[in-house]
């Protein structure tokens, strides 16, 4: 007997790069992360919401301060966003 698979979404992963920049060089440093947003299943209020880009900002802040970045010269891009189920 199959098992019974429940198609509803209860949230996404998204997954972020940001490329980051000493004070003193030039090179660039990528940093990678997953960041998970559950409680909603509608990926157009998930990317409107506040909360998602707070946590966003959130985990730029702190690589910044643990590694000491430079705060002006910052790039990332969220490489896509998978559902989960």
């Amino acid at each position: 007997m199959k098992r019974k698979k429940n198609g509803k979404i209860k949230g996404f992963t998204c997954h972020v790069e940001g490329i980051f920049y000493r004070k003193s060089s030039d090179e660039p440093y990528i940093e990678k992360a997953e960041i998970k947003i559950k409680g909603e299943h509608n990926l157009g209020d998930i990317i409107r919401n506040r909360y998602a880009n707070n946590a966003i900002k959130e985990w730029i802040h702190e690589v910044i301060i643990e590694n000491g970045y430079d705060t002006e010269r910052i790039g990332f891009k969220a490489d896509r966003w998978i559902p989960i189920r």
